[in-house]
């Protein structure tokens, strides 16, 4: 919980200049990890860290059609974000099994005490099928996490994406 705490606040403090510092290089990954998703008839997305919403800025400029809904621990990212928002842990998503038509998380689940469990929630509340396409950092990735994953999704493919890891998977 400490460490949630801290995560927290670190983003809480980012939150005015994040899209400055960030932006470029998160909208590369953007475009990397989502070149070949098309989310003209995408459903309810969940994007699992959203931040200040930046993947939602991204998206309206591809002209998609989703609902996304964004999550985020940090209350002062979430005011910057214009998407639909909510305040949870990714560890206890507030949201019915089967929920999300997709999910999507870039560069958020490696500053989780243990990610494994947010990608448990990712499971639990993403339709059989869905695919849940996220970036790791890769200072922080282990094998154990990926075996992991291949237990709860499909992995369909591994991607470099800069100082991320990213993964294309779907649920089983």
């Amino acid at each position: 919980m400490l460490k949630k705490k801290y995560i927290k606040r670190k983003y809480d403090l980012s939150a005015q200049f994040y899209d400055r510092r960030y932006a470029q290089i998160q909208f590369e990954k953007y475009k990397s990890m989502l070149a070949r998703f098309s989310f003209q008839k995408a459903g309810r997305v969940l994007d699992l860290g959203c931040g200040s919403g930046l993947l939602s800025k991204f998206l309206a400029k591809k002209g998609a059609k989703a609902d996304i809904i964004g999550v985020d621990l940090s209350f002062n990212m979430l005011k910057r974000a214009k998407e639909l928002v909510v305040q949870a842990d990714a560890d206890h998503l507030p949201f019915k099994p089967g929920a999300f038509n997709a999910v999507l998380s870039f560069t958020s689940l490696q500053g989780l005490p243990r990610p494994a469990s947010a990608i448990a929630e990712v499971k639990r509340v993403l339709k059989p099928g869905g695919p849940f396409i996220f970036t790791f950092m890769k200072k922080r990735f282990s094998t154990a996490l990926e075996g992991g994953l291949k237990e709860n999704f499909k992995i369909i493919s591994k991607h470099d994406c800069g100082e991320d890891v990213g993964f294309r998977c779907v649920r089983a």
